[in-house]
């Protein structure tokens, strides 16, 4: 009997020790490590493992640090259990993202530094590794970008480009999947010609905006890191020609069935902008009877002018089909409306 005693209790110990969560500290300073290895918590965790237990009432922080040159790619994995924890990021120019539940899709940044926050007070699970690599440097090219709008495969390819614009830049992003557009977190913006100007922001964040980006120069670099093979698209256009609407939003929506856009304009225009392929019925839309709308296959520019509908006669008219292949501005003059898509072709 003593001999089977002797044998359970190193079994029992070694199921203990499998199962104990990770406990972590604040104000961690990771550097760039030898040779770019990479750095982990727990250590040697790496995202082909699922998330270790992390125990309860933990309040943890890393500032990892970036090289001038190299960017860092975060993976994180984990769920916070309770309604008052996060994981929260926050880059070098103050944009803070917090989440509640992470599953391996990427995070980019970089110099100078970036800071990883977790907050927790019922047990939860966590894991994170860092990854540095220098910034590509090839240019795939550079445009100054006036009444021709350009729009641009940001994510399929390791991409770098600089853009010139006559007073600013105007940026929106359409992710191939509306539901699941992570693969945009990869493409970072910069004032300037290259990544050595102001870091800005990344596309991810400016999509979740809703609205659009008008940059604070007129020249900005922009580089995506990462080939993810997907189409997600990217509009540069001149802020002379987008301005003046507020909001301005994509047009962008799933593929198949009925799409409505809410544009919550005030005295001044508002729009909608599609690119892409398909036709676009209108098929139903809510707008002042004193309000127009206007369409432009191209920027809100004469050349580009198309047609205005008055409020008062335009539900008579409805569905209305526009073409698709060109990028097409719906610009409403004023007040509060609701617009209704369906895509073909």
């Amino acid at each position: 009997m003593a001999s089977k005693l002797l044998f359970l209790v190193p079994l029992f110990v070694v199921f203990s020790t499998g199962f104990s969560a990770n406990t972590c500290r604040i104000g961690t300073v990771v550097n760039r490590q030898v040779n770019n290895q990479t750095y982990s918590f727990p250590t040697h965790w790496n995202e082909s493992h699922s998330a270790p237990h992390l125990a309860a009432d933990q309040s943890c922080s890393w500032v990892i640090t970036v090289p001038q040159g190299y960017y860092v790619k975060l993976i994180m994995s984990g769920r916070i259990n309770d309604s008052v924890g996060h994981f929260q990021t926050v880059d070098g120019n103050g944009n803070i993202v917090m989440t509640q539940h992470e599953i391996k899709e990427p995070y980019y940044f970089p110099s100078p530094k970036f800071t990883l926050i977790v907050n927790n007070e019922a047990p939860a699970t966590f894991a994170f590794e860092v990854i540095w690599a220098p910034f590509p440097t090839a240019i795939a090219y550079d445009a100054g970008i006036g009444s021709h709008a350009h729009i641009v495969n940001i994510t399929q390819d390791i991409f770098a480009a600089e853009f010139s614009c006559e007073i600013s830049c105007s940026l929106l992003a359409f992710p191939a999947d509306v539901k699941h557009h992570y693969t945009l977190r990869s493409v970072l913006i910069f004032s300037g010609n290259d990544f050595n100007g102001k870091y800005l922001t990344n596309l991810f964040q400016v999509y979740n905006t809703r609205t659009q980006m008008i940059t604070p120069n007129t020249v900005i670099y922009i580089v995506n890191l990462e080939a993810s093979g997907v189409l997600d698209q990217l509009l540069v256009q001149s802020a002379q020609y987008t301005q003046d609407l507020d909001p301005y939003k994509e047009l962008s929506c799933d593929k198949t069935g009925s799409c409505s856009k809410f544009l919550g304009g005030g005295t001044g225009k508002s729009g909608l902008v599609y690119v892409g392929n398909q036709n676009q019925t209108l098929t139903s839309i809510s707008m002042d009877q004193t309000a127009t709308l206007s369409v432009y296959y191209g920027s809100q520019a004469p050349f580009f002018f198309y047609q205005t509908y008055n409020g008062s006669s335009i539900q008579s008219m409805l569905p209305l089909t526009f073409e698709g292949g060109y990028m097409t501005n719906y610009i409403v003059s004023s007040g509060k409306s609701t617009l209704t898509f369906t895509f073909s072709g």
